[in-house]
């Protein structure tokens, strides 16, 4: 064989070699299982919790072999009686964190989030309450959760929350004096005259519908009824610190 041939088969040789290398990282990376765990911050899994404001601080921790890269997004949310919420407490919506460095094995990052419990739930009620990791990617949630994740078992930390319970005095303010609707107007008649008034109301799922504050409110409230749907609502109206919750159909 001379000299040429030599050489020609050497870098074929040398191809190979990085192409094997090449293939092998490549599928490592493309078959490697995540593993991520999650924790409260404050609180121990299984206790019961009664605060409010409720601190639903948590921590990740990637506890497999896999480095996840800088810009990939790591997704959390809440589990409330076992109904997806993100942070803000949107139903079926998820919360994420682009990585701004690389998230190796052993490395672990708090989500800081302190909240007022929404009145999506009974005053008194007992829920539970549950933080989660889906995983790297929206494929982690998107139609099975914890796709990808080596052990869903330590993917969810959970509590017993006790929520608030309204005094008797809030409730029987009667602020509201009725509800009504006709095709196109949404109509709240108030007992208070002239006052800044906040009005907030949510859908049976616990979706935001509207949240608005009023200035000099003459005794009555007027809504578009596009903003509604057929179905049960809550409402949250306030006025001088005094606050009333009532619920009623559309």
């Amino acid at each position: 064989m001379n000299e040429d041939n030599k050489m020609l088969a050497v870098k074929k040789m040398m191809n190979r070699a990085i192409l094997l290398c090449g293939l092998f990282l490549l599928s490592s990376r493309l078959f490697s299982q995540n593993n991520f765990s999650i924790r409260w911050n404050v609180y121990e899994e299984g206790v019961i919790v009664e605060e409010n404001p409720f601190n639903g601080s948590f921590i990740i921790q990637n506890v497999g072999e896999s480095t996840i890269l800088t810009g990939d997004t790591i997704w959390y949310g809440y589990l409330v009686e076992d109904e997806v919420y993100d942070l803000n407490f949107n139903l079926s919506l998820y919360s994420g964190m682009v990585l701004d460095e690389d998230f190796a094995p052993g490395d672990e990052f708090s989500v800081s989030n302190v909240f007022e419990w929404p009145l999506f739930w009974e005053s008194g009620d007992t829920v539970s309450m549950c933080a989660t990791v889906y995983g790297e990617g929206i494929e982690s949630y998107l139609e099975i959760p914890y796709t990808g994740d080596d052990d869903p078992s330590n993917n969810l930390t959970c509590v017993q929350a006790i929520l608030p319970t309204y005094t008797a005095e809030i409730n029987s303010i009667d602020l509201i004096n009725r509800i009504y609707h006709t095709n196109d107007r949404l109509f709240i008649e108030i007992s208070q005259k002239n006052v800044r008034t906040s009005i907030t109301i949510y859908s049976l799922t616990g979706s935001l519908v509207l949240n608005q504050v009023f200035e000099d409110v003459d005794g009555k409230i007027e809504l578009a009824t596009d903003l509604f749907t057929r179905g049960l609502y809550t409402i949250v109206i306030e006025q001088n610190h005094q606050i009333e919750h009532a619920k009623f159909v559309f």
